[in-house]
């Protein structure tokens, strides 16, 4: 759950900028060093396709103030330096797991020859970069941006939360679900138009939480953790999913239990 929880936490101005289509998706930086994942605890501020992060191991921002480290505990953790708190972390962990760029474009976390946590960008011969803001981003072959660490991609699973300084988007870039600093969960398209929301405006510091075991379902609580709304709930534990034609439901297995109308 901590882990879970924590993956949420980061700057609120580059999500405002995603969905204002600005900064996010930008060119990618000229140059970046990078050395091999074997040499060295510090790799670079890069990771290339086909390297990957091991416990101790960690990509550093140019500027020298943000890390992205590989834990012990097995996730990896971008933090601003050592004994500040993290910005964002994998969803999972799994102690002697290892954090790697295929190279399919794809950001994995890999537990022998298990993955247990896929990013699911399916872009071939990708980058991740670690920028001197803080941001984390990934990189096609052409040097745009198809994520960053505010974004999360297409899908929420148990007790992943969305808090004001992210976002949930659909694989295509089209269609997000943004918490807005009112309190009100929103539906959007290109990042403009309302499709659907919580009414739940009036309530600063609200965040929406895919909620698990006997709790199983989708709400919005407010910072006091009282729920403001929630979709039908299940005694299962279902995933919120986001696709390329809009649509937000929780699934569960093949069920789909309920859709944002």
């Amino acid at each position: 759950m901590r882990n879970k929880l924590r993956a949420t936490v980061a700057l609120a101005a580059s999500a405002a900028a995603l969905l204002a289509g600005t900064a996010v998706l930008a060119a990618a930086p000229a140059s970046a060093a990078t050395t091999s994942t074997t040499q060295a605890s510090y790799v670079s501020d890069t990771l290339k396709a086909g390297q990957s992060l091991k416990v101790g191991q960690y990509l550093r921002a140019n500027g020298g103030k943000y890390v992205l480290r590989m834990d012990a505990q097995g996730y990896a953790e971008l933090t601003r330096g050592p004994g500040y708190n993290a910005t964002w972390t994998t969803p999972v962990s799994k102690p002697g797991a290892v954090l790697r760029l295929q190279t399919d474009g794809n950001l994995v976390l890999i537990y022998g020859r298990t993955t247990i946590w896929k990013l699911g960008t399916n872009a071939p011969n990708a980058n991740l970069i670690l920028h001197n803001d803080g941001v984390l981003s990934l990189y096609n072959a052409k040097g745009i941006a198809i994520w960053n660490h505010h974004m999360i991609l297409g899908r929420m699973g148990q007790l992943e939360a969305l808090r004001t300084d992210n976002v949930l988007i659909s694989r295509n870039h089209v269609y997000s679900v943004k918490m807005q600093k009112t309190g009100d969960l929103q539906l959007l398209k290109n990042g403009k138009t309302i499709l659907w929301h919580s009414n739940t405006a009036g309530h600063p510091g609200s965040y929406a939480l895919v909620q698990g075991g006997d709790l199983g379902g989708f709400a919005v609580l407010s910072a006091g953790k009282q729920t403001l709304w929630s979709a039908k709930a299940t005694p299962h534990d279902a995933v919120l999913t986001l696709s390329n034609t809009g649509a937000l439901s929780l699934i569960w297995g093949r069920t789909t239990v309920w859709t944002a109308k």
